[in-house]
């Protein structure tokens, strides 16, 4: 008697049926699910898509020294200058190398080459950064995004699924 009254109930086609509350149960963890998967998704994918504004103080490399920006794998646009007195370092002072593998990580590297600013003990690096986990390809880039679209939709057809079966009538009593 008790067995027959905990299983799943039948309905005519011979499919089961969870009921009203069963089905809004099921309906409220999947959101809950979908958006934890959805603020983890879209945080991550917001640093694989976007570049970043840096302005960054750094020890002076010595002469022939090289600083190693280890957080970004691509530098763009970059201005160098004096922390101490602003003035202007001129591109053909330093060297950019980007993509650079140094101890089995990704960096990039600024090399000062002219022995004036050796005596600079500070410099401030103002420029358009890629991070570490940057995708390169566009296309690949737009699917990325195209991604989080399709995981917001899912979440917000979970949530309509119940309304479009009628159970939320049946819950509120309609």
């Amino acid at each position: 008697m008790i067995l027959s009254k905990c299983k799943k109930k039948k309905n005519k086609k011979g499919a089961s049926d969870f009921g009203v509350i069963g089905t809004i149960l099921v309906a409220a963890i999947a959101i809950i699910v979908g958006l934890i998967l959805f603020t983890a998704s879209s945080q991550q994918i917001g640093t694989s898509v976007n570049t970043v504004s840096i302005n960054k103080t750094i020890t002076a490399p010595v002469n022939e020294g090289i600083y190693n920006f280890t957080d970004y794998k691509a530098l763009n646009g970059v201005t160098v200058y004096n922390a101490t007195d602003g003035k202007l370092i001129a591109s053909g002072n330093y060297t950019i190398t980007n993509n650079q593998l140094k101890d089995g990580n990704l960096v990039t590297t600024l090399t000062v080459a002219d022995a004036q600013f050796q005596n600079w003990n500070w410099f401030v690096i103002s420029t358009s950064a890629q991070p570490l986990t940057y995708i390169d390809d566009g296309g690949s880039r737009a699917v990325t995004n195209v991604i989080l679209i399709f995981l917001a939709l899912a979440v917000a057809i979970v949530a309509l699924y119940p309304v479009y079966q009628g159970k939320l009538k049946e819950l509120i009593g309609m």
